[in-house]
């Protein structure tokens, strides 16, 4: 299944470091936060960037790898871009095509739009050089403050993708303990929504910040605690009206 998924959520939830677990986990075959991959999905990947920086992925792709005690990270590819996507796209497909990529992230969407996406016209350019990659593809999209459901921009971004999940994070105010992290799966095209997901990422860290150890446990309990409950009742409700089951 070729077809686009999304994940969104607000800043600093953990998108981007899940991003990169996925990579790792559908590039070296290991199970990570307890999710196996199949086999069929197995594959070198590609992540594309337009918000931070090689070095800070490697960091992270290295700091899982020791958490996981592995020797050293899979093949994930990088490229690091700062026009939008569909005006790179044929150098995309070419480095797709040239290392056999089986699993693209795009990290984040707004970037790769290149303009404003709240506009139609934006958000189906954008899918339209989506559907251009020969490979499995995950956007990860933001949602603005002052909203409280739905990615950011137009309603494209959600019926546009096959899969939608929305993550919640939560986190000590000191920021010393784990980071947990709920996903809740929105839409599905094909088959039935997936039961929430709870992960805890612990992230070990030198003295000036640098990550050493990310280790990733499946705690779906964390699902239903009050951090990430708080406000799901109007989510479903919402999601009720809008689509009618």
């Amino acid at each position: 299944d070729r077809e686009p998924g999304l994940l969104y959520g607000d800043g600093g939830t953990g998108k981007s470091l899940l991003g990169l677990a996925c990579l790792f986990s559908l590039a070296s075959g290991e199970t990570v936060a307890g999710m196996q991959p199949t086999e069929q999905a197995v594959g070198p990947g590609l992540y594309l960037d337009w918000e931070t920086s090689k070095d800070e992925s490697q960091e992270r792709l290295a700091a899982l790898c020791q958490g996981l005690g592995l020797p050293g990270p899979p093949v994930v590819h990088y490229e690091r871009h700062f026009r939008a996507l569909r005006e790179i796209i044929r150098s995309v497909r070419k480095t797709v095509d040239r290392l056999n990529i089986q699993n693209v992230i795009i990290d984040s969407v707004g970037g790769a739009c290149g303009g404003e996406p709240e506009t139609a016209e934006v958000a189906l350019g954008f899918f339209s050089a989506l559907r251009q990659i020969d490979a499995n593809i995950f956007a990860i999209h933001h949602i603005p403050k002052d909203q409280k459901r739905g990615p950011f921009g137009s309603v494209y971004f959600r019926n546009y993708s096959r899969s939608v999940w929305r993550i919640k994070a939560w986190q000590d105010e000191e920021q010393a303990g784990p980071l947990k992290m709920a996903l809740f799966h929105e839409k599905a095209n094909t088959g039935r929504h997936h039961r929430p997901i709870g992960i805890q990422a612990d992230i070990e860290a030198d003295p000036d910040g640098r990550w050493r150890s990310v280790r990733l446990t499946r705690q779906d309990a964390i699902t239903s605690e009050p951090e990430m409950s708080e406000g799901l009742t109007g989510d479903i409700i919402h999601h009720l009206r809008e689509n009618g089951d």
